[in-house]
């Protein structure tokens, strides 16, 4: 399902992904977009769809790109039905109909050690305004699991303690809010960190950027799983 986390600097440096080798990864993987376009009085679509290739179990594979279609989908469905009542809406009262638009880009930030982390970011501009929605998937490519936060512990660690205090100690004067994170909070890996998100108001005083902390692999060795360690 879509992560309900709105976004407005975070992500925008990020270009269209229209295709992305990851060569010097270990993982055989590759992506190609699939786009859709579209445009009429109530909504203009701008989606890319992901479509990972690769010489990994098929099965792994083919449910992992339905996984991230289907969702992908799912947004334009929800966005074409909210568009559709915003018409009949403004027909009702006699208004000029102001159409949607929706556009997304992805990224894969993680891609070695038989684990994919890919990042969407879908964009809506709706009635003058701009937000962004981030949603993150991890996999496990041998297994084709979905991986949690605590997947990336070794077992019988108290890794929500520790993930606790490095985010404590990084977040300086917002503290008093900062409640620990959830047994499914999301993340997403890059080469070098964890980087877990929140939503608005959960660390800090709402802004224009959903509060993201990076925790460096270095300062969780003792804890995590050796498969993430290895360069």
């Amino acid at each position: 399902m879509i992560c309900p986390f709105l976004d407005c600097n975070e992500f925008c440096p990020f270009q269209r992904c229209i295709q992305f080798s990851m060569r010097t990864s270990p993982n055989p993987l590759s992506v190609t977009s699939q786009d859709i376009s579209m445009k009429n009085d109530k909504i203009h679509e701008a989606l890319q769809i992901p479509v990972l290739h690769g010489q990994i179990n098929p099965q792994i594979l083919n449910n992992i790109n339905k996984n991230i279609n289907n969702d992908i989908l799912e947004f334009k469905s929800e966005m074409e039905t909210a568009a559709d009542e915003n018409a009949k809406e403004a027909e009702m009262h006699g208004r000029p109909i102001t159409h949607y638009e929706i556009s997304n880009t992805y990224l894969i930030t993680y891609n070695k050690n038989n684990i994919l982390s890919i990042s969407i970011i879908y964009q809506q501009y709706i009635n003058g305004r701009s937000s962004y929605i981030r949603t993150t998937y991890n996999y496990d490519l041998s297994s084709g699991e979905s991986m949690s936060i605590g997947s990336l512990f070794k077992p019988n660690t108290d890794y929500i303690g520790t993930l606790n205090k490095l985010i404590t100690s990084k977040i300086h004067g917002n503290t008093n809010q900062f409640k620990g994170i959830a047994k499914d909070q999301p993340y997403y890996l890059d080469n070098d960190n964890l980087v877990i998100f929140f939503r608005f108001n959960e660390i800090a005083p709402v802004g224009s950027e959903i509060p993201v902390i990076k925790i460096p692999f270095s300062e969780l060795s003792s804890i995590l799983k050796p498969q993430l360690l290895r360069s």
